[in-house]
């Protein structure tokens, strides 16, 4: 059994502490733009990953792309497990930004799904052939 010391694991339960407030206030951000019903953080610290839920049943997978790097979101038609595999992507969007925090990357998230939301709002509706 190893032995960990008490100021190592102090310093491992403030981070912990620190992360933990960080997404309380990066699930607020998405949660208050009123575009997100549910928001998951997963496990993953490179890159930091969100996962928001729309109304609609569509799900946003936000990332950075490096740390303190570019944003990257895409939009997928329902709810999915990304590790068995992407499903058909609706949107992609991109922005530059230092999103090297959960606030950060849900910003822009906001800002992403905003985007995503008016070009979908926006769309022709499909014409049918006679």
């Amino acid at each position: 059994m190893s032995f960990i010391l008490p100021e190592e694991l102090e310093n491992e339960e403030r981070f912990e502490r620190e992360l933990q407030v960080e997404r309380d206030e990066a699930r607020q951000i998405l949660m208050n733009s009123g575009l997100v019903e549910k928001v998951v953080f997963t496990n993953c610290m490179i890159p930091l990953q969100i996962d928001a839920f729309l109304p609609t049943g569509e799900m946003c997978y936000g990332r950075n792309s490096r740390v303190g790097g570019d944003v990257t979101m895409w939009v997928f038609e329902n709810e999915c497990d990304l590790s068995k595999g992407w499903p058909p992507v609706l949107f992609k969007g991109e922005s530059v930004s230092d999103a090297g925090k959960y606030t950060i990357l849900a910003r822009e998230m906001v800002i992403l799904i905003s985007d995503y939301v008016t070009s979908k709002n926006t769309a022709p509706e499909p014409q049918m052939r006679e």
